[in-house]
């Protein structure tokens, strides 16, 4: 391809190449796969980053992929030194432990191909945890005596006695 042509595609890494460097299994950042086909052997390696149109791919520079990351919580480290992660979308489990020390219980930064990136913090953490979060719960204290109550005080139907 002449540098002056333009060509637009959508990002993805090269994870498969043949034995005859001919077809090439790449995987877009959205986890969906193709399967691409030269008609010769290619120099196309694992870990290439490439743009994908048509059927048709140019290896670009490593640096415009951008690894999606999501945040979860270390739940085991596994004998092969990966990790079970959950996640909001259930357990991942990444390819590698990565740079990071990660224990079960520890809040992570991760990508299934790095890893843990980063340790956001020691403890599981919630949706919804902040630091000043304290879960005020006397609103809905209630001390009541035999009898006091109803069927409907729980949402049932006026008049209706208890069973």
């Amino acid at each position: 391809m002449a540098d002056d042509e333009t060509f637009a595609g959508t990002l993805a890494r090269v994870v498969r190449v043949a034995e005859n460097s001919q077809v090439v299994y790449a995987m877009f950042q959205n986890g969906s796969v193709i399967r691409l086909v030269a008609s010769g052997p290619t120099a196309i390696q694992p870990d290439d980053v490439v743009l994908v149109s048509d059927g048709r791919w140019l290896v670009v520079e490593d640096d415009l992929w951008h690894e999606p990351r999501g945040i979860g919580v270390v739940r085991k480290q596994l004998d092969d030194s990966r990790l079970l992660i959950e996640a909001p979308g259930g357990l991942l489990v990444t390819d590698q432990a990565g740079d990071v020390p990660a224990i079960a219980g520890n809040t992570v930064l991760f990508s299934t191909h790095e890893g843990a990136v980063e340790v956001l913090a020691e403890p599981p953490m919630r949706v919804r945890d902040r630091d000043d979060d304290v879960d005020d719960v006397s609103r809905f204290d209630f001390t009541a005596t035999k009898g006091e109550l109803r069927y409907a005080d729980f949402g049932g139907y006026p008049g209706c006695p208890v069973p």
